[in-house]
């Protein structure tokens, strides 16, 4: 049980949902050609090698054999969901999570029902905030208490046109801003309620993105490591297990994630070592999408599926308005690196002032 709540901790930090099998190499960062290589099988969630593909004509052969298998009580409560819930295409979402095998998928989406049961009432909150045609993600429409909402202010999303390279929503947060002995001091009812308002209207924005597009989109989740004090999930228990229980619901959404970037990495940072390591032994179908980029890499935050220039200009005002004060950097010995990213036109001419 130990190890089931640390596995699923792990995947509650990072905020990930994925499925695959490692393919990476040995190193600390990956490549831009390492975040867009397909891995072996179809567990990765794409079909053909296509992360976004469409579902096939043999996918949806299979997804009605699933419905079929369900218990009338099932079908009728599937019925009576909204659209994003009920689809085919969420129905296709759990059979390539199960690898395209429909005991895999019949065991998934039944616990996904369950848990719409169990959480009916926060669902209920949830979605009466939502718009049924909305495509971006609303922060302003997530469930929560002002405090709450004020110790996740680090948290931005992105909207597809200004997410990634290749027109996906993106949720962008910096640990430096996240105080994660808060999670110690919310009750568990409390942050579920956050967490599934999050999760619900991600699955209605991916779908209604997917229906436009006609094609599977999923979202990516990135995070900036520059000042991140990783040491605060060791000191203090009690917030990692509820951060691992909350953050266990997104396992009830399948294939809504398509990449985890993890960037300004400190090379020197032995605590990134132990925990990439440590993911692999526990959970290494995190890692098949996973993107670890050092202080530096651009080239890889800013690959073919990852992060458009766009967002890291957005993501740069956004921690500028967290910081307040003037637009100066103080940097010390124990602050020795900042990062800002800046929309530059071609033929510009842009000067940076260092005082002493």
């Amino acid at each position: 049980a130990a190890v089931k709540h640390v596995g699923a901790g792990l995947r509650a930090w990072c905020g990930l949902r994925l499925d695959g099998s490692y393919s990476g190499g040995g190193g600390a960062t990956s490549s831009a050609a390492d975040a867009t290589r397909p891995t072996s099988g179809c567990s990765v969630g794409s079909s053909g090698g296509q992360p976004y593909a469409w579902p096939s004509q043999e996918e949806l052969a299979k997804v009605a054999e699933l419905r079929a298998l369900l218990t009338p009580e099932e079908k009728r409560q599937l019925l009576e969901s909204p659209e994003d819930v009920r689809h085919d295409l969420i129905m296709c979402r759990f059979l390539r999570k199960g690898g395209g095998r429909i005991p895999r998928a019949l065991k998934a989406c039944r616990a996904f029902l369950a848990y719409r049961r169990r959480f009916a009432g926060a669902i209920a909150r949830s979605r009466a905030r939502l718009e049924a045609e909305a495509i971006d993600f609303d922060d302003s429409r997530v469930l929560g208490s002002p405090e709450m909402r004020r110790q996740l202010r680090g948290l931005l999303q992105l909207p597809p046109r200004t997410g990634t390279n290749d027109g996906m929503p993106v949720a962008l947060s910096a640990g430096r801003f996240l105080d994660i002995g808060s999670f110690g001091k919310w009750a568990y009812e409390e942050l579920a309620e956050w967490m599934v308002s999050v999760l619900e209207q991600r699955c209605l924005t991916l779908h209604n993105q997917s229906i436009k597009e006609h094609r599977m989109a999923k979202a990516v989740e990135a995070r900036d490591c520059l000042g991140t004090n990783l040491s605060q999930l060791l000191c203090s228990p009690r917030a990692f297990l509820n951060m691992s229980r909350v953050f266990a619901l997104a396992d009830m959404y399948p294939e809504m994630m398509g990449l985890m970037v993890t960037f300004n990495l400190d090379p020197g940072m032995r605590l990134v070592r132990i925990l990439r390591r440590v993911i692999s032994l526990l959970c290494p179908e995190v890692l098949s999408l996973c993107l670890f980029a050092e202080l530096g890499d651009w080239g890889a935050v800013c690959s073919a599926r990852s992060l458009s220039p766009a967002a890291l200009a957005l993501y740069s005002a956004h921690v500028q308005e967290l910081q307040g004060g003037p637009q100066w950097e103080h940097l010390s010995a124990d602050r020795p690196l900042a990062f800002k990213a800046l929309q530059a036109e071609a033929g510009g001419l842009y000067r940076w002032r260092v005082g002493c």
